[in-house]
């Protein structure tokens, strides 16, 4: 089995290290930047990922080469053009969509011709592509019928799964334990999933714990820094004059500038940030949870969890209107954002603005909540949760709440939670809603999990979750090695 392997965390390198090893499993190339974690074997096969991160070097990959693209190629790949276009607001403050779109076809020229080349049967990702290039790799991959295989995280304690594709799960039976109640179920569980299902998951106590420092960030701290680091951008701008040095953009796609503008934009992106904050905590409101309303939990922006996992709805204000159209007149819709979108980070004020809020505001039925108001009284007291693909949903669930998503997070296999892609399917959706209570809905999470156990691998999605885990390191190593070699060679299924 001829395999590509794209990632870079310590726990994905050591896992692939350990596969590389194994006879009827070849290795043939491994993208990542971690030349000094690998092993010597793999040495040699090491592909750099940041050639596909930089507009010069991506330019440069099919220099001298004899290869074109077909019209109805690019067709077929019209959805790759759409994220890639998309993840590259990351990657460039001002590249122009023509600029892009000759990154994106040296891009596409290259994988083709890569994938055909070393004859890959299977590509492995470390996590949702989400970097633009990978994206290409991944279409690319399923164009040609390459198997696929990504890792996707959950909120149970220290599982994760193993996707085929990340815009397609696959439900739960209608008829699997449908006579047991709920104390049946419960009772059911195996010891071991019942203790990763009641506690919370490593990754989640990060997460929190970041979000907590985002809520109440020293913003004058950051600006006194960033300051500080104007001055130093014009010392750097004077060690690369003498020793004529090319400068380097804000963003991998950006043209170079000089170091003093880029260190003068990063100061003034962090003091958007400051007043972005004023302004949401402005408009914001407190909930009147005596009314019926449905809780809508914005997503962190960017990140993979819209861009691509969301498709159409990484535009949130899409799925907001949505929801406002197809809920009761005598329901409100309240908004809250993700608190850790308010982090001192430069990347973060690209996604945000004035705009965006009040074009939320100016929808029917919507109240934009206060961060300070927990999370948890809303899931609690609303009719059903809403999101795209985040935590919330599964949260709600948990508690009996049912959820509705906008795309397929790794809880929507379960029955009560409800994917929906327009407001007619919106209007459907709430009408199933409406016929069930807490203890249904629980015993649908209890149903899922029982259904997926064996796919629920016991691991942790990076190296960082690992290390405040109380299982044993070189146990989660083991068990992916094992269970992506099931896969690989059709041993098992054991993908979702």
């Amino acid at each position: 089995m001829r395999v590509l392997a794209i990632g870079r965390d310590r726990i994905f390198t050591e896992m692939i290290s350990q596969l590389a090893a194994d006879k009827e499993i070849n290795i043939v190339n491994w993208v990542s930047d971690r030349n000094q974690d690998a092993p010597a074997m793999l040495q040699n096969r090491i592909i750099d990922r940041i050639q596909f991160m930089d507009r010069k070097k991506i330019l440069g990959l099919t220099a001298g080469r004899n290869c074109s693209l077909s019209e109805g190629e690019l067709k077929d790949m019209l959805e790759c053009e759409h994220v890639f276009f998309a993840i590259s607001d990351r990657w460039s403050n001002h590249l122009s969509s023509w600029e892009r779109r000759r990154l994106y076809h040296n891009l596409l020229l290259y994988w083709r011709d890569y994938l055909i080349d070393q004859r890959i049967e299977a590509v492995l990702f470390q996590y949702v592509p989400h970097s633009g290039w990978d994206n290409v790799v991944y279409y690319l991959a399923r164009r040609m019928g390459v198997k696929t295989l990504i890792r996707e995280n959950t909120q149970l304690r220290d599982r994760i799964i193993y996707l085929s594709r990340y815009d397609k799960i696959e439900k739960t039976p209608s008829t699997f334990k449908s006579e047991e109640s709920l104390e049946e179920l419960k009772a059911g569980l195996s010891d071991e999933l019942k203790e990763d299902f009641f506690q919370e998951a490593s990754g989640l106590r990060i997460s929190k714990g970041m979000m907590q420092e985002a809520r109440s960030p020293v913003y004058v701290n950051y600006l006194v820094k960033h300051l500080v680091r104007v001055g130093i951008g014009f010392g750097k701008y004077l060690s690369r004059v003498i020793q004529q040095k090319t400068p380097q953009g804000l963003y991998p796609f950006d043209r170079p500038q000089n170091e003093v503008v880029l260190e003068i934009e990063r100061f003034r992106r962090i003091s958007k940030q400051f007043n972005l904050k004023s302004y949401y905590e402005s408009i914001s409101v407190k909930a009147d949870v005596s009314r019926k309303f449905v809780f809508f939990a914005l997503h962190y922006q960017p990140e993979s969890s819209t861009t691509p996992a969301g498709g159409i709805y990484q535009d949130q204000i899409l799925a907001i209107r949505t929801l406002a159209e197809s809920i009761p007149d005598d329901w409100v819709l309240y908004v809250k954002e993700h608190p850790y979108q308010f982090a001192p980070l430069e990347l973060n004020a690209m996604f945000r603005d004035e705009v965006f809020y009040e074009n939320i505001r100016s929808v029917p039925k919507v109240q934009i909540i206060d961060l300070n108001q927990g999370s948890s009284e809303l899931i609690d007291k609303a009719q059903f949760v809403s999101t795209i693909t985040g935590s919330a949903g599964w949260e709600s669930m948990q508690k009996g709440t049912p959820c509705l998503v906008f795309a397929t997070p790794w809880y929507s296999g379960c029955n009560s939670c409800y994917v929906v892609n327009s407001p007619e399917a919106c209007r459907d959706a709430i009408k199933l809603i409406a016929e069930k209570d807490a203890d249904q809905v629980k015993a649908d999470v209890l149903r899922y999990i029982m259904y997926f156990e064996k796919r629920f691998l016991i691991s942790n999605i990076n190296y960082g979750y690992s290390k405040v885990s109380e299982r044993k390191y070189v146990d989660f190593i083991r068990n992916e090695k094992e269970t992506i070699r099931d896969i690989l060679l059709e041993n098992a299924k054991v993908t979702m």
